[in-house]
């Protein structure tokens, strides 16, 4: 299995090479596939075995984020514990073929939520008071990300109070 060590790590010098952040030779080679619907077959469980957890898969989307007509996969990763969804990676094919991790977004506490809204991604998480029960925070952090033609980047971000 991967680790994220594993994902993050690595620098490609030469030109023709994969960039910084492609996944590693296996994976790398797995992504030169030309069918654009080809995301759709990576091993997301395998790729996403890290100390953040692992894949929740039955949350796994596809959807296309960058405009490019190519779906990118949305993981969002549990540790199976009261905290939910700690973390949320995305991963999508660059222009040469290569697996490129897009975003890792890890949570301050758990309990994120990915979603899609109007092409682009969406990431909610609580923001606890100091007195907050792990089942009620007082406020929500929305972050969107968008496509800037070269990576995700934050958007827009916004905290709403919790209606009790």
């Amino acid at each position: 299995m991967i680790s994220m060590a594993a994902v993050l790590g690595g620098s490609w010098v030469r030109r023709g090479a994969p960039p910084a952040n492609v996944v590693d030779e296996a994976h790398a080679a797995q992504a030169r596939a030309a069918n654009p619907q080809a995301i759709r077959a990576l091993d997301v469980k395998s790729l996403m075995a890290s100390a953040l957890g692992w894949a929740s898969l039955e949350e796994v989307a596809y959807v296309d984020l960058t405009g490019d007509g190519k779906e990118a996969v949305i993981v969002p990763m549990t540790t199976g514990g009261s905290a939910g969804d700690r973390a949320v990676a995305v991963y999508g094919y660059d222009a040469d073929g290569f697996l490129r991790l897009l975003l890792l977004r890890q949570g301050k506490v758990g309990h994120l939520l990915a979603k899609v809204e109007m092409g682009h991604l969406v990431i909610e998480e609580p923001l606890y008071g100091p007195h907050d029960p792990n089942c009620c925070p007082s406020q929500m952090t929305f972050t969107r990300y968008g496509w800037d033609g070269h990576a995700l980047v934050e958007s827009n971000r916004r905290t709403e109070k919790v209606k009790p």
